[in-house]
């Protein structure tokens, strides 16, 4: 559900707020040596982690079409990551929160 992803990123947070930053090498994007910049992907990262798990069991919720849910979680993957990687994951984490919500596959 996201959780352990969101632990991950406050700890990368705190770790930035009491240590020096000497280099991040994101896994997507380019190496950053500012802290602000840095704390600017965390906080957009979480950001993206919340609003999937927000949009895509609301919109179960709602009784919209799969294809809608996917639609409408497709629209919050950020333009600076998209690429084929950060799409690759971006897919995991929906059908991730889906399998959550009791959909496997096509049905629910």
């Amino acid at each position: 559900d996201g959780s352990e992803e969101l632990d991950t990123l406050r700890l990368l947070a705190r770790l930035l707020k009491e240590r020096p930053l000497q280099l991040f090498i994101p896994a997507v994007g380019t190496a950053v040596n500012e802290t602000v910049a840095v704390m600017e992907r965390l906080a957009a990262d979480v950001a993206y982690l919340h609003g999937l798990r927000r949009v895509i069991p609301n919109a179960l919720a709602r009784g919209e079409a799969l294809e809608t849910v996917e639609v409408l979680a497709d629209s919050l993957l950020l333009t600076a990551r998209d690429n084929a990687y950060a799409q690759a994951v971006h897919s995991a984490n929906v059908h991730a929160l889906l399998e959550a919500a009791g959909y496997v596959g096509d049905e629910p």
